[in-house]
């Protein structure tokens, strides 16, 4: 999966120093996507320590976007 993904960040990257697109945008995105992928994990994890973790991480992301909403 990283073989795939690292390549498409670094396209990103490039296209966006070419055309002056906003990088933090998309650095921001990245970020977003990274942390919902670790709150919604993959299916039938049984280990606590996974369950916990996506939790963890589903807590931070929706107390994060409830203040980018509400905070502003």
């Amino acid at each position: 999966m990283k073989s795939q993904i690292i390549p498409l960040i670094v396209i990103n990257l490039v296209i966006s120093f070419i055309f002056g697109f906003n990088n933090i945008a998309h650095l921001g995105g990245l970020f977003g996507g990274y942390l919902t992928a670790k709150a919604c994990g993959v299916k039938y994890k049984s280990e606590t320590f996974d369950i916990v973790n996506g939790i963890i991480m589903l807590t931070i992301l929706l107390s994060f976007l409830g203040y980018m909403i509400l905070g502003r």
